[in-house]
């Protein structure tokens, strides 16, 4: 409790409001009335049908969307490569090494620009320029 009362400031919200156990009561028959209502209506919209009506219709529309997905798929291949079959080519990842050089590039950019004098910038620009590298941030 002491380590409690000491990380949390006495602004935040909800500071020491369950100390008495008040609120735990409070919301479990809360629960308790919220749970008893749902199932009083899934109940009553079972025997009513509805409930097999709503399952019905939502399975018809996700049976819908599938069969629109699946004409755009067919339609889209088609127009890539009408006739041909589609052939991917494997994309250049990567490797843990190049993102570790990019990363340490990037910072060392950003620690030039906050800490170098106007003049050092220009002439490592000018280096870099010299060496055939651009400046790419």
């Amino acid at each position: 409790k002491q380590w409690y009362q000491r990380r949390v400031a006495i602004t935040a919200g909800g500071y020491l409001d369950d100390e008495d156990g008040v609120l735990v009561k409070l919301e479990v028959e809360a629960e308790k009335k919220a749970r008893q209502f749902a199932i009083e209506e899934w109940k009553l919209r079972k025997e009513t049908g509805e409930l097999d009506k709503e399952l019905e219709e939502e399975e018809r529309l996700e049976r819908e969307e599938e069969e629109k997905r699946r004409q755009e798929m067919k339609a889209l291949q088609e127009s890539e490569n009408p006739g041909e079959e589609k052939t991917f080519t494997p994309l250049e990842v990567p490797s843990q090494k190049d993102v570790e050089l990019e990363l340490l590039r990037k910072k060392k950019m950003e620690l030039l620009i906050k800490y170098a004098s106007e003049d050092l910038q220009k002439s490592s620009e000018n280096a870099k320029t010299l060496m055939g590298r651009s400046l790419n941030l």
